[in-house]
């Protein structure tokens, strides 16, 4: 899939779709289309790195960001405190808290260890810390076995499933992204 920043223009009901790249390129075009193309609304992102440098830009220049992900909550709080322009619609850790509570729901007293097979990307170590976190929080006294973290885009994760073998936890924690899931569960 293609990472996409996507531009409208609420008065004539313009849309401009650009592709998403680095963090440096990607607040080039945002900038670009803020000052020089003078739309009224920049919407989406995916990369934590990217939102991490949009988010001040977007405030800075007073444009309206709106995003459904491109960085977890926790940064966004660091680097963006109090925001007036910049906006995300979900919050992406609810993924590793859902998976904790569903973890303490179906298995409080049934498991002693876990391993973490996490995206090492912020949102896989911020997965990784809310899933601990609330393993703590709810007496679960689980033992991490594995801390194991895979660059996203991996397309041989027979070494982690080997590490997995080789530590034998009662419960996998995964915060995989994109086919990153598929490939592993294939393997």
């Amino acid at each position: 899939g293609i990472d996409v920043l996507q531009v409208f223009g609420l008065g004539d009901r313009e849309l401009v779709v650009e592709e998403e790249t680095n963090a440096k390129d990607t607040v080039e075009r945002f900038r670009k289309l803020a000052l020089r193309d003078n739309v009224e609304m920049i919407a989406g992102l995916i990369s934590t790195g990217n939102g991490l440098s949009i988010g001040p830009v977007a405030e800075e220049l007073k444009m309206i960001w709106v995003s459904w992900d491109a960085t977890t909550q926790k940064d966004v709080t660091e680097t963006i405190p109090n925001p007036k322009y910049a906006f995300r619609s979900t919050d992406n850790e609810v993924e590793g808290l859902m998976a904790s509570l569903l973890t303490v729901k179906h298995f409080k007293g049934k498991i002693k260890t876990v391993a973490n097979l996490g995206t090492d990307y912020s949102y896989g170590r911020n997965m990784w810390d809310t899933f601990m976190s609330m393993m703590k929080k709810y007496d679960m006294n689980v033992t991490p076995v594995a801390d194991l973290w895979v660059k996203v885009g991996t397309t041989d994760l027979t070494s982690f499933v080997a590490s997995l073998q080789q530590a034998k936890p009662d419960l996998i924690m995964s915060s995989l992204l994109f086919t990153d899931v598929f490939v592993f569960m294939k393997q």
